[in-house]
């Protein structure tokens, strides 16, 4: 499991995630992403009939029951300084040229702006959590882009 991907326990401090942006994945499987406002226990009780610690992420209130994990995601300066321009291999072997960070209008999450070298598609964007991720085929362990020295 991704070592920035945190289970949500009854033990959890939830106010240890205040203004760090992150993705919450509720109990229903639902992610919301954003920068998260920690309240504390009994904050909710008279509006929403509830006594126990919450994050309000963007427009969404999340109760501490209600969480299933919680991802704490590069910041746009981690980003930047991790991510820099230039030519990457992909893990299943296509070259890419990224172009830059950009910073998502609504979320605030880093995104990868990058360019597929091996044909003309246009300009996509990752999330920069995803760009850095190692993920696991076959039993090996792999980082999803590698740098290559230009």
């Amino acid at each position: 499991m991704n070592k920035n991907i945190r289970e949500i326990t009854n033990m959890t401090d939830l106010f240890s995630y205040e203004d760090k942006l992150v993705r919450v994945t509720d109990q229903e499987g639902r992610k919301i992403t954003g920068i998260a406002v920690s309240f504390p226990s009994g904050y909710g009780l008279h509006e929403y009939n509830r006594e126990e610690e919450g994050l309000q992420v963007g427009e969404y209130v999340l109760f501490q029951s209600q969480i299933k994990q919680i991802e704490c995601l590069p910041t746009y300066e981690e980003a930047v300084e991790s991510i820099r321009p230039g030519r990457y291999r992909h893990f299943k072997g296509k070259e890419y040229e990224v172009i830059g960070i950009a910073r998502h209008s609504e979320t605030e999450e880093a995104m990868v702006v990058y360019r597929p070298l091996y044909t003309d598609r246009g300009l996509w964007v990752r999330p920069a959590s995803m760009w850095n991720e190692e993920i696991e085929r076959e039993g090996k362990t792999f980082r999803r882009f590698e740098r290559i020295e230009d």
